[in-house]
């Protein structure tokens, strides 16, 4: 048996080595693969691309954030480096084509059973570099001691919509923003390319 520490090691390595694969298959019909851009504030930096059958969504994953991909529920999750915050993208495909209707008072309560024990603090309109949606802050305490914060975000696009969750411990929370948004304004979804 490897020692803690090598064994966490070689995890790290095989989960930073699966998602800068040049392209994989996440689930039938998703592809994961990066790309190299040129923003002119921070230089040349790696893109992740997702791609389905019909869209591709491309953007700028948190810096040093652990990745890992669940195939069956069509998510990417990040988690920082001291393990206190989560970052969360799924997506959800209608198969309509059509742009999924995000009604708030819907979505609230879609919030409100996958945090049962939290409490909406604030609604509004979460921008990304791709459109627009309704989101929500929530607070919630778990274990009875450990005070957190949640940003929920629901962005739509022709056939289904992309959902944010963000989570941090709440005296932490304002500061972790900045990965947050840096991952919301790089989101650009588009149609399938070939």
């Amino acid at each position: 048996m490897l020692p803690r520490r090598l064994g966490r090691a070689a995890l790290l390595l095989a989960l930073l080595a699966a998602c800068l694969a040049p392209a994989r298959v996440v689930a039938d019909g998703f592809t994961l693969s990066t790309k190299t851009s040129d923003i002119p504030e921070r230089g040349e930096v790696t893109l992740t691309v997702l791609r389905t059958g019909q869209h591709t969504l491309t953007f700028l994953a948190p810096a040093g954030w652990r990745s890992q991909v669940n195939a069956a529920a069509g998510t990417i999750t990040w988690t920082s480096t001291d393990d206190t915050s989560q970052l969360r993208l799924k997506i959800n495909l209608s198969g309509s084509g059509q742009p999924t209707s995000l009604r708030p008072e819907d979505l609230r309560q879609v919030v409100l059973q996958e945090l049962p024990a939290a409490k909406i603090t604030e609604e509004f309109t979460c921008h990304t570099g791709s459109g627009s949606g309704p989101a929500f802050d929530l607070e919630r305490v778990v274990d009875g001691k450990f005070f957190i914060s949640s940003r929920v975000a629901y962005v739509p696009f022709a056939g289904g919509r992309a959902e944010i969750h963000f989570s941090s411990p709440t005296d932490q929370f304002s500061q972790r923003l900045v990965e947050l948004t840096g991952f919301l304004n790089s989101i650009q979804m588009g149609g399938a390319t070939p």
